[in-house]
């Protein structure tokens, strides 16, 4: 929920460059904690670099932001807040992780079982949430239970699920014969895939609102960050 409520106030691209980074650096340190497993002096290098790119990504967008680069409606305040859900995203991301490389690994559970059982948790504990907290954003329990009933909503709704479901065991699955850690090095990779489709969407539609522009000069700025995280991936591996 952290992480879609990011996206409301960060764009997709960054907040893709800033979860990667820090799940990549949190699931560094938790496997060095719980697991204890041994990390070389190289490895935690990159990682210090990954976190320097964290950092410049956060303050370069925050700097755009607040000059009326990206998006005028936007404030440094929201862009705050949805750089602290991102962390808070991460952390509970990390934890989930590395729950499942310890389920996968030590017990040999079916991945599929697993997905199952997050996905029944989590309606569970999202429902218990939802009707108290739903209010208090200004939202209408009843407004979204009638909206359920047009078509379009339930095809995206089931489309959504199976998404969620295949993707959730294939990582799963990755978990099992790698671990959380490289699963999450290997997340970096995605924040291009996000990025390319959202300039794609942007300028085939000329709508911010399903894509994202190339603005200068702070898409460059972005840009070297990101290829600072890169860096530091590199020299984790290397």
């Amino acid at each position: 929920a952290m992480r879609w409520a990011s996206l409301v106030h960060v764009a997709a691209s960054v907040a893709e460059m800033l979860i990667s980074g820090m799940e990549l650096v949190l699931s560094v340190c938790a496997t060095r904690l719980v697991r204890g497993r041994e990390i070389t002096w190289v490895r935690w290098v990159g990682v210090l670099v990954v976190t320097l790119g964290i950092i410049l990504v956060g303050v370069f967008d925050t700097n755009n932001v607040a000059g009326g680069e990206t998006n005028d409606e936007s404030t440094v305040n929201k862009q705050i807040i949805g750089i602290l859900l991102i962390l808070g995203q991460s952390v509970m991301s990390v934890i989930q992780d590395l729950t499942e490389e310890v389920f996968m690994q030590e017990t040999a559970f079916p991945p599929p079982l697993l997905v199952g059982m997050e996905g029944a948790y989590g309606i569970v504990i999202a429902l218990i949430l939802y009707f108290p907290i739903a209010p208090l954003l200004g939202e209408n329990p009843s407004d979204v239970a009638s909206s359920l009933s047009e078509g379009n909503v339930i095809g995206l709704a089931i489309g959504w699920t199976l998404l969620v479901t295949v993707t959730g065991i294939f990582n799963i699955a990755a978990t099992a014969v790698t671990s959380s850690m490289t699963r999450n090095v290997w997340k970096n990779m995605r924040t291009l895939l996000v990025w390319i489709m959202g300039l794609i969407l942007f300028y085939a539609t000329g709508s911010s609102e399903l894509g994202e522009g190339w603005y200068i000069p702070g898409s460059f700025f972005i840009l070297l960050s990101y290829g600072v995280m890169c860096v530091g991936i590199f020299i984790y591996y290397g």
